[in-house]
């Protein structure tokens, strides 16, 4: 994505530390693209719970990053473009598999799931350089 004023752009740690004001920063930049309060604090929960995957699952070493794009799209909704280089791991995939029956099925997941529900849409894709997950948000 292109600098412009309707996109924003930012690289964090793979680090638990860093969780907290990343996520601060997700939420400042969606109002500034002109997300509600509301839509950009979903935005902002969402990306945290991929961040904290990223950490937990990703195993990443101490030099691992997370890069973040934020761009404003036609319709007003801001698109997040989630990126890490960690192994592979599909959210969408994973929140498929959840049943949250420890009997019936794997337990876990519901993190994802929530950021399934908390998005307008959400795209895995695997790149050369690790994951790569996409999320639209609309503007309400």
């Amino acid at each position: 994505m292109p600098a412009s004023p309707k996109s924003r752009f930012g690289t964090f740690a793979c680090d638990l530390r860093e969780v907290r004001s990343a996520a601060r920063w997700v939420e400042l930049q969606g109002g500034e693209l002109g997300l509600s309060a509301a839509a950009a604090t979903r935005m902002a929960v969402a990306f945290e719970e991929l961040f904290a995957n990223s950490i937990h699952h990703g195993n990443v070493g101490k030099d691992a990053k997370v890069r973040i794009g934020l761009e404003q799209q036609k319709d007003g909704s801001v698109r997040m473009d989630f990126r890490d280089n960690g192994i592979y791991f599909d959210p969408v995939l994973d929140a498929e598999r959840v049943t949250g029956d420890p009997v019936a099925g794997a337990v876990g997941g519901v993190g994802v799931r929530l950021a399934i529900n908390l998005s307008r849409e959400m795209r895995y894709t695997r790149e050369r350089d690790g994951n790569h997950v996409m999320m639209v948000f609309d503007t309400r």
